[in-house]
């Protein structure tokens, strides 16, 4: 994996200055022509420019640096383009025609937008957080990151419960089942989402973090993959409880294949 330093020399150039400028003028141009919600365009264009200034001037991996740019691009500067009519095409179709032109869905898509690419923030704080350095291979933990890695592994736990018994009450999703209740949209995408990729890469965050952080921590990864399988499925009342699943499978032998081939490197 390439990383990439992109503490450019010309950080305080006239070309980033001109990037500012622009930004802020598509900004409150976007601003005062947007008819929904404005606070909602607020947090959704800090969050998105926040993360293409994180990522542009920092340390990254290529994979966050193309992966920013691209939510960037695809998200923000889309939007606030069309939406501030800077420019209008009858050839493009923007947010509002597929949204049926309703404030309230519009609304709605710049609340999960924002989550979203909160959650790819997030997870690049992290990464820079626990390691040192981009080329390192082995994770050097010192009290502060300790203390962190188990209180972040404690709040996970108890979001995590908290989720597996909402779901169990209320029966937002679940296998066959259509739920009755009456919840807000952006739970019904929170839900799958969290089920079928958030918590296996939770799993795989503390299973990576946890290893590095102890070798002796054997037994407690494979409890916590086979528990979070378990409820899991359990919740979704799913059958893949019994058999476990593909994903969980993948999980536990690329973990033990990742202990044999660092055995392999010692010898």
């Amino acid at each position: 994996m390439v990383n990439l330093n992109s503490n450019l020399k010309f950080i305080n150039s006239y070309f980033i200055k001109l990037i500012y400028l622009i930004i802020v003028f598509i900004f409150f141009k976007t601003f005062f022509e947007y008819e929904g919600n404005k606070i909602n365009y607020i947090i959704f264009s800090l969050v998105f420019n926040f993360t293409i200034f994180k990522i542009l001037f920092k340390k990254v991996y290529f994979f966050e640096l193309f992966f920013g740019i691209l939510l960037w691009l695809g998200f923000w500067l889309k939007f606030s383009i069309f939406e501030s009519n800077i420019y209008i095409s009858k050839d493009i179709f923007d947010g509002g025609f597929f949204c049926g032109s309703s404030l309230d869905n519009i609304n709605d898509i710049l609340i999960v937008s924002s989550i979203g690419c909160f959650g790819f923030l997030l997870s690049v704080f992290c990464f820079n957080f626990f390691s040192d350095s981009l080329n390192e291979k082995k994770i050097s933990f010192n009290d502060k990151k300790k203390n962190f890695l188990f209180v972040l592994f404690f709040l996970f736990i108890i979001f995590y419960i908290f989720i597996i018994v909402c779901n169990f009450i209320f029966e937002i999703y679940q296998k066959g089942l259509f739920t009755s209740s009456e919840i807000e949209f952006l739970f019904r995408i929170l839900f799958p989402f969290l089920y079928n990729i958030g918590f296996g890469a939770a799993v795989c965050f503390f299973i990576f973090y946890f290893h590095n952080y102890n070798y002796k921590y054997f037994y407690f990864i494979i409890a916590l993959i086979i528990f979070e399988g378990f409820f899991t499925n359990t919740s979704m009342l799913s059958r893949k409880w019994c058999f476990y699943s593909s994903r969980k499978y993948s999980i536990f032998f690329l973990f033990i294949f990742s202990l044999r081939y660092l055995e392999c490197c010692k010898i």
